[in-house]
């Protein structure tokens, strides 16, 4: 008999919902329909998962981020006590058929990143997109105005996971929280 060897130990993080396979599996943001509203979406999706994926590194000790996306391109990074997390996103790839690209960044680990992604996703899901501090997203994809406020939990609604959901499973939040 070996005993448990799991004994005592738990999920930090439980495992997610699968990402969306297509397109369609995604709903489109609040006052944007069609393909450009599911393109949108799934530009925020992306920019969540590549910051979950950045928090778990930074839990893990990296100060140097880099890491591919879940299904093409890549994103690399840095963090410093005084800047935040800053990132680059290069053609990530969360959902099939749309790339996310652009810079960002993220003072604080519980405020929603801030800067501009280009969003590729064929004629009419392609365009740009703005993060500002107060959570608004604005821009424009396949010639359709996308604004939408408090675009993180419409991102979260389609499995991605939160800051503030990841910071509270973490045994040490409080100190990450702080930087």
């Amino acid at each position: 008999m070996v005993g448990d060897p799991c004994a005592g130990l738990t999920n930090l993080i439980d495992p997610l919902p699968v990402a969306p396979t297509r397109l369609t599996q995604v709903p489109p943001v609040r006052g944007t329909g069609g393909i450009p509203g599911r393109s949108a979406l799934a530009a925020l999706a992306t920019v969540d998962d590549m910051t979950a994926v950045a928090v778990i590194r930074l839990f893990n000790g990296a100060k140097a981020l880099g890491y591919g996306g879940l299904r093409g391109g890549y994103f690399t990074g840095t963090f410093a006590n005084s800047t935040g997390i800053t990132t680059r996103l290069h053609s990530v790839v969360y959902v099939p058929g749309i790339s996310v690209s652009g810079h960002l960044q993220q003072r604080k680990l519980d405020l929603p990143p801030t800067g501009t992604l280009t969003v590729h996703g064929g004629r009419r899901g392609s365009g740009a997109l703005r993060l500002s501090r107060d959570g608004t997203v604005s821009g424009t994809i396949g010639g359709k105005t996308v604004k939408v406020r408090a675009a993180a939990q419409a991102a979260r609604a389609n499995g991605a996971l939160s800051i503030q959901q990841l910071l509270a499973r973490l045994p040490h939040r409080a100190q990450l929280s702080q930087r």
